[in-house]
């Protein structure tokens, strides 16, 4: 058991506040695998319970970075999308449900008539 916790020590010793996105995904990536390590260990339940506790709690604290990390990437990213429409470089994008066909073809597909499908004739 003394492994397992000064294992989790290390996993938990430089604070989630503060860490890069890369620093969050190794750390919670570590918690997974200690948890897999101390579900096999042969030690009493009372440590496992504890380091189970332990490593939530931890897994919990660094979650929530993640979260707020993921979030300021929206933000920024929502951020630049606004400031490139306010500067006019962005040219517009159809939404979702516009069509891409033209409109002949609109009209083909929506009358369903082959006199209206069929191609005008080429003079």
């Amino acid at each position: 058991g003394a492994a397992l916790q000064s294992r989790l020590a290390e996993l938990t010793a430089s604070a989630a506040g503060e860490a890069a996105a890369g620093e969050v995904e190794a750390t919670r990536k570590g918690l997974t695998a200690l948890k897999l390590e101390v579900d096999a260990a042969t030690t009493s339940v009372h440590v496992k319970v504890a380091l189970r506790d332990s490593i939530a709690a931890a897994d919990r604290e660094w979650l929530k970075r993640a979260k707020q990390l993921s979030a300021g990437e929206a933000d920024r990213a929502a951020a630049a999308a606004v400031a490139e429409l306010r500067s006019g470089r962005r040219r517009t994008v159809p939404s979702a449900g516009a069509s891409r066909v033209s409109p002949d073809r609109q009209a083909c597909t929506a009358s369903r008539s082959s006199a209206v499908c069929s191609p005008a004739p080429r003079v």
